[in-house]
């Protein structure tokens, strides 16, 4: 029942029923059921932007798989890890975590694994601007997702070569691409790809609205419906801290660029809240730096202390 209250957005719900998931293998003493919901319970934590207990978590439920001797479910977990570690802005950790869960996955022959993998680096590599690494690691886990026939990931990579495409600045690729996956998307009920779709394509029409002058507002307000989709769509199925960042932080973008003064200073200041409810756990980790180092929130930071728009 975790599983299903998250899976519709009922966090809170999902929780409670791991809990008690919890402790009915805890009686049981089924040690196996127990790593498995501390595994789940990372996304529960890293949606709150709580990345310190989303690790303790994931650590508990490594230490039982290699107490059990199981190589999938210590791939499994090292792959969260990674992707924790990324989300907080530890690339370097991120980057240690998805070669080893890499080699794991190839040990026990997991393709889907190793696509999983393949799409971890390439975002820590994106993220360092080594974009021709990134796209081989894109390339290499779409190659995988494709011969097993998993559509959903099929999506998730495509949206991130997106993403790629957008930072290169190969605009056109990036516009197609969105438009397709959000097609796509949308018909299988897939709000992951949907939502890092609209991302891009909303950062999209912002870029090209500042090359674009005589069709400057038509792009901005196209980036303001599709990050108002968003907004819709989380309403309905929940999104994590850091998702809700993003879309008003770029909301901000847009109305800044509207001279839409009044919306700019509000939409930051939301972006802002997000962003340091996030902070009071990463700050205890002592890795606040790392975190605001990551693209999307030293690109607000710079932005917000260019206009002055925020203290």
């Amino acid at each position: 029942m975790g599983s299903i209250y998250y899976s519709i957005g009922r966090k809170n719900d999902s929780f409670a029923n791991y809990h008690k998931a919890l402790g009915l293998y805890e009686i049981l003493e089924d040690i196996i059921g127990q790593s498995a919901i501390f595994n789940n319970l990372c996304d529960y934590y890293t949606d709150r932007g709580d990345y310190v207990k989303a690790l303790q978590s994931l650590k508990k439920s490594l230490e039982i798989d290699v107490k059990t001797g199981d190589l999938l479910g210590q791939a499994i977990v090292i792959y969260n890890s990674g992707d924790t570690q990324f989300q907080m802005g530890n690339l370097e950790g991120a980057e240690e975590s998805f070669n080893k869960c890499l080699n794991l996955y190839q040990r026990v022959n997991n393709r889907l694994g190793t696509g999983y993998a393949n799409t971890g680096l390439g975002l820590v590599a994106m993220e360092q601007d080594r974009f021709d690494i990134a796209q081989n690691h894109f390339n290499r886990a779409l190659e995988i997702f494709n011969e097993v026939g998993s559509k959903m990931w099929q999506l998730h990579v495509m949206a991130r070569i997106a993403e790629l495409n957008l930072l290169t600045g190969e605009y056109a690729r990036a516009n197609q691409l969105t438009d397709n996956i959000i097609l796509l998307a949308e018909n299988n009920l897939d709000y992951e790809a949907t939502i890092y779709a609209r991302l891009v394509k909303s950062r999209l029409h912002i870029t090209e609205s500042l090359a674009e002058p005589k069709i400057n507002t038509i792009l901005l307000q196209q980036a303001d419906i599709e990050l108002h989709k968003l907004l819709d769509i989380f309403s309905e199925q929940g999104a994590s801290l850091d998702l809700n960042f993003q879309v008003y932080a770029f909301l901000c973008r847009v109305h800044y660029h509207l001279a839409n003064m009044k919306k700019a200073v509000e939409y930051c200041e939301k972006a802002k809240n997000f962003r340091d409810e996030i902070l009071k756990y990463i700050k205890k980790t002592g890795m606040a730096e790392k975190f605001q180092n990551r693209r999307v929130y030293r690109d607000f930071n710079i932005f917000c202390k260019k206009t002055k728009l925020t203290d």
